[in-house]
């Protein structure tokens, strides 16, 4: 996990060369529950 943005905010942090093998260990579907954007950020969506 990385600090990412603010004090108590972490995420996971995967290296590039590691993606593949990453997106190879998640199971099932990949919901996002919530979204926090910068004012002024397009909408757009990863995914369609």
């Amino acid at each position: 996990m990385r600090r990412a943005g603010g004090e108590t905010i972490l995420e996971p942090w995967v290296p590039a060369e590691e993606l593949d093998e990453f997106n190879r260990h998640i199971v099932g579907r990949v919901e996002v529950v919530r979204e926090f954007r910068r004012r002024g950020c397009a909408g757009r969506r990863m995914g369609g």
